[in-house]
């Protein structure tokens, strides 16, 4: 089963991933952007991720949308509906909170059996 986990920006006017069959809003996530020396950083960068994911917010988020999609993933895939499932994860501007999640996600998808997951960061590169 392949997952596709987009990380995305709210406040661009793309809006939700297209054909988006889960979307997540980590906003709730503690966030990096309000901290001057993680500000000009992304999700990727090892102390950001570790600031997000660390934190109890970013605990919960991750737990409770790992395991929604562990419920609800195989009965999507059932329907036969596109050759991937695409899950949304989004944030303000798609380059902390939810480039951290995306990864960490398809990261931990990646290494269960009959999954194949990528993230794809949609808005990192824009301002």
């Amino acid at each position: 089963m392949r997952l596709e986990f987009v990380s995305f920006g709210y406040k661009h006017p793309e809006g939700v991933p297209k054909g988006a069959q889960f979307v997540f809003d980590v906003r709730r996530v503690r966030n990096p952007y309000h901290k001057k020396e993680l500000r000009h950083t992304n999700g990727l960068h090892e102390k950001t991720a570790k600031y997000v994911l660390e934190s109890q917010s970013g605990r919960e988020t991750y737990n409770a949308i790992s395991t929604a999609l562990l419920r609800l993933a195989p009965g999507t895939k059932a329907t036969g509906k596109g050759h991937a499932i695409i899950v949304g994860v989004g944030c303000t501007g798609g380059h902390h909170r939810s480039v951290a999640l995306a990864q960490r996600l398809a990261s931990a998808f990646q290494t269960l059996p009959g999954y194949d997951a990528v993230a794809i960061h949609r808005d990192l590169e824009k301002p």
